[in-house]
C-alpha cells in the first residue's frame, strides 16, 4: 500500500475519494488508454474546438500557456496536449498517480510510461502530475490555466454542478473549458437506447447493459453524478462566467461488424473499443461485489460476456452484444456526451 492506493482483491484503488471506485493500477490505466486512443480515432483529433484551443495555446512570453487536466487517468490526453503545445506546461490530476514514478519530487526526469498504446515512449518534459480530488477547492490554481480538460469522471464527483461553477476560477480570461464524458447505456445500430429494464431471460436482455445498468444505479445512491452528463447544457448556459458553446454526442462503434457506413478507421475503433468494453467489466467486478450482487450471478454475466466475444470472433457483421440471444442489439454505444466546449468570459475576475 502507497499513501494513495489500496489492494482489494488482486486490485489497487483510490484512497482518497470513495465515491469513484474504479481500480488504479497498470491494467486500469492500460484500459484507459486504450479508451483514450479510441475517443481520439472517433473525433481525428485531441478535442473538437482546434482553432479556439491554438489561439489559446499559442506561444506568449510574458505568460506561457498552460493546461490542466482534470480526472487525468492514465495521463494519455495530457501527454498528447503536452507533446503537441510544447511551449506550454500541462499538468494532470487525479486521485492516483499513473506511474508510482510521477510524483512531484520527479516530475522534470524522463521516466518510462505505463501509456504503451499510444505514440509517446517518455514523459514530455512540460507534462506534470499531482494528487488532486476536484471535489475539493481548486482555489490554488486560481488564474492559472488557458485550457482545462475533463473527462468521465462523473462517477467521482459529489456536485457536478458546483464542479462547473468553480472551474471558471482556474481559468484565464478566454479560456477554454472541455468535457466530456461516457453514458452508462448501450445504443442500437439506430442510435437508439437498447432496453434497460429488463429482467435475465428476458428476450434481448443484454448482460453488459444489465452491469453497466447496476454500476449507474449504484453511483446514483452513493451520491455521485452520472446522470450530469444530460444536464450540462442546461447548467453551463446559466453560468455567468462561461459563454456556452455546444453539446456534441458522438457515437462510438464496438464490436467486430461490416456496416457500409463504417470506415477503415471506425471499423478498427468498433474492434478496439470491444476489448475496451470486455475490460471495464472486469474493473466493475470490486465495485459490484461491494454492492451486494451474488458472485454467482456476476461470474454468470461475465461468462455470458466471454462467449459472446468468440461468438463474435466468427460473425464479424454484427455485435450480439453479450448475450447470444440479443442479435437485434447491434454494436454502437454511445461512448460520449461531449465535446462540451466553453469560454471563460473575460468580465470574471
Amino acid at each position: 500500500m502507497t499513501n494513495h492506493v489500496v489492494e482489494h482483491g488482486g486490485r489497487l484503488y483510490n484512497t482518497q475519494n470513495e465515491l469513484y471506485n474504479l481500480p488504479a493500477d497498470d491494467e486500469e490505466f492500460d484500459r484507459l488508454s486504450l479508451q483514450h486512443q479510441i475517443i481520439t480515432m472517433t473525433l481525428g483529433l485531441l478535442y473538437r474546438m482546434s482553432d479556439p484551443v491554438e489561439v489559446v495555446m499559442s506561444p506568449n512570453p510574458e505568460i506561457p500557456p498552460a493546461a490542466i487536466d482534470i480526472g487525468t487517468g492514465s495521463g494519455a490526453w495530457a501527454m498528447d496536449f503536452a507533446a503537441k503545445f510544447p511551449q506550454a506546461s500541462v499538468l494532470g490530476i487525479d486521485l492516483a498517480f499513473p506511474n508510482p514514478n510521477w510524483s512531484a519530487t520527479c516530475l522534470s526526469r524522463s521516466e518510462t510510461l505505463a501509456y504503451r498504446l499510444t505514440v509517446h515512449s517518455q514523459l514530455p518534459k512540460n507534462c506534470s502530475f499531482a494528487l488532486w480530488d476536484a471535489n475539493n477547492p481548486l482555489t490554488n490554481f486560481r488564474d492559472s490555466f488557458n485550457v482545462c480538460h475533463i473527462r468521465a469522471i462523473d462517477s467521482g464527483i459529489r456536485d457536478y454542478e458546483d464542479l462547473l461553477y468553480r472551474i471558471p476560477e482556474i481559468l484565464r480570461p478566454n479560456g477554454i473549458l472541455l468535457m466530456a464524458t461516457g453514458d452508462l447505456r448501450l445504443y442500437t445500430e439506430e442510435k437508439k437506447p437498447c432496453p434497460y429494464d429488463m429482467e435475465e431471460g428476458e428476450p434481448g436482455w443484454c448482460a453488459f447493459q444489465a452491469i453497466l445498468k447496476h454500476v449507474a444505479d449504484r453511483a446514483r445512491r452513493a451520491g455521485s453524478s452520472p446522470t450530469a452528463k444530460y444536464k450540462w447544457e442546461k447548467w453551463l448556459a446559466a453560468n455567468p462566467y462561461l459563454d456556452f458553446v455546444r453539446v456534441e454526442d458522438a457515437f462510438v462503434p464496438v464490436g467486430p461488424w461490416q456496416s457500409a457506413d463504417l470506415d477503415d478507421q471506425s471499423r478498427h475503433a468498433a474492434q478496439l473499443n470491444q476489448s475496451n468494453a470486455a475490460t471495464i467489466l472486469d474493473s466493475f467486478k470490486h465495485l459490484l461485489l461491494s454492492d451486494g450482487i451474488e458472485e454467482t450471478k456476476l461470474n454468470r454475466w461475465m461468462l455470458v460476456r466471454t462467449e459472446s466475444s468468440a461468438i463474435l470472433k466468427r460473425h464479424s457483421y454484427h455485435l450480439e452484444y453479450i448475450d447470444r440471444q440479443t442479435r437485434d442489439s447491434r454494436d454502437e454505444t454511445k461512448a460520449f456526451r461531449e465535446m462540451e466546449t466553453c469560454h471563460r468570459c473575460p468580465k470574471h475576475s
